[in-house]
């Protein structure tokens, strides 16, 4: 995670809590916003708490080598 900045962007989830977001930086283009994760999650979510995720409609995806196309989203 060296690469991320903490960001002010927050979601909310009934079941999962609140998410934090990170930005990361690479060569000083700052990527809003491609990180997120569930510090503490609520008790009936509690096995993803310290894992992260990434946006996947703003980084490419890769399965078996075969590029997969962005999802179309409000987040896109």
């Amino acid at each position: 995670m060296d690469l991320t900045t903490s960001s002010s962007t927050h979601s909310a989830c009934p079941y999962k809590g609140t998410a934090d977001y990170w930005s990361i930086t690479i060569d000083e283009n700052v990527h809003e916003d491609l990180v997120w994760s569930y510090r503490l999650p609520t008790l009936e979510s509690a096995k993803i708490a310290g894992l992260v995720g990434f946006c996947n409609e703003k980084v490419d995806t890769y399965v078996d080598g075969v590029l997969q196309p962005r999802p179309k989203t409000g987040y896109s």
